[in-house]
């Protein structure tokens, strides 16, 4: 993960940072010729403006705290009754005390040593980086509000280029803050010199359905290559050490499952009924008794069913 982000952030500076190693002659030229060519006064500022790279994390991954309430999510054991979005906090636009910083460690590393992959590429060609926490558990538009206030805390009106490496629901919530300083209405002073998304679910994504079965867990690389055996016994006890991570990870965030029901920003992650896995696998599951095992990508018990859809019984078929 941290090659995958590394190598990403250095791809998107490249070509807004290359021209600040221009010589000032070349700059000069450039300059007088901007003048007359507003497309080349678009590329002289994003040169003046500094670069910046904007770490944004997905959902689960910004450390929840309220001076009302006390920590949210992040710290110790999670509490169910904290994690519940308030009723009064559904509108996008309701005030709301909750603060949100990128979360580094919590049950293992979260976004921890990412972040300082981040900094660290970025130090070595001389620029910024940043991360902007947000409160997942709202609505998108919420979540590109709190990016909005992040950025202003931090630059004010410093006029920067700003380069995001936003991971999973951090992209969704990038592209609808993009949206809105396209039309003007937020960072006017800022430009976008790049946007990294890492496995962001434009299109919705499978996982919040299966974060609902099965609690939240982290994917586990199998990679495993019998050939090599110093590799596969050192692959294998790996993937076993983080495959009871998960187990004890799915235990103590359980009742995210049920909290999860509360947060709008997670039904913006929802696929549509269409949705298919790599495999084909239809994302929203079908209950098809005459089928044991049928198509869907997650379990289909009458449990989950009633879970998902507040349903007493199962029924034939639900989308």
């Amino acid at each position: 993960m941290k090659k995958l982000i590394a190598f990403a952030l250095l791809i998107a500076v490249v070509a807004s940072f290359a021209a600040r190693a221009s010589p000032s002659a070349v700059i000069d030229g450039f300059e007088r010729a901007a003048a007359f060519n507003p497309e080349i006064a678009t590329s002289v500022t994003a040169i003046r403006r500094r670069p910046v790279v904007v770490l944004v994390p997905g959902i689960l991954g910004s450390k929840l705290t309220s001076p009302t309430v006390g920590d949210i999510w992040g710290s110790g054991i999670p509490d169910l009754a904290k994690i519940k979005l308030p009723p009064q906090l559904v509108d996008e636009t309701a005030p709301s005390d909750v603060q949100a910083t990128l979360l580094e460690n919590y049950f293992g590393d979260q976004y921890g040593d990412a972040f300082a992959a981040i900094k660290d590429a970025a130090k070595k060609i001389g620029i910024d980086a940043v991360a902007c926490g947000y409160d997942w558990r709202r609505d998108l538009r919420s979540g590109a509000a709190d990016l909005e206030a992040c950025l202003y805390r931090t630059f004010g009106t410093t006029r920067r280029t700003l380069i995001f490496v936003s991971h999973s629901m951090g992209g969704v919530v990038t592209a609808v803050w993009n949206a809105k300083h396209d039309a003007r209405q937020y960072s006017r002073q800022h430009l976008v010199g790049g946007i990294v998304l890492l496995g962001s679910p434009l299109q919705g994504s499978c996982e919040v359905l299966r974060m609902i079965h099965e609690g939240y867990k982290q994917p586990v690389e199998n990679s495993l290559n019998a050939g090599k055996r110093a590799e596969y016994v050192y692959e294998k006890w790996d993937n076993l050490r983080g495959g009871l991570v998960n187990s004890l990870t799915g235990w103590a965030t359980d009742g995210v499952r049920d909290a999860l029901l509360t947060w709008p920003g997670a039904f913006g992650l929802t696929p549509k009924a269409t949705n298919t896995d790599e495999a084909g696998r239809a994302c929203v599951p079908l209950y098809q008794p005459e089928q044991p095992g049928g198509p869907g990508l997650i379990s289909e018990s009458p449990r989950f069913l009633r879970r998902l859809f507040g349903l007493s019984q199962p029924t034939s078929a639900v989308a």
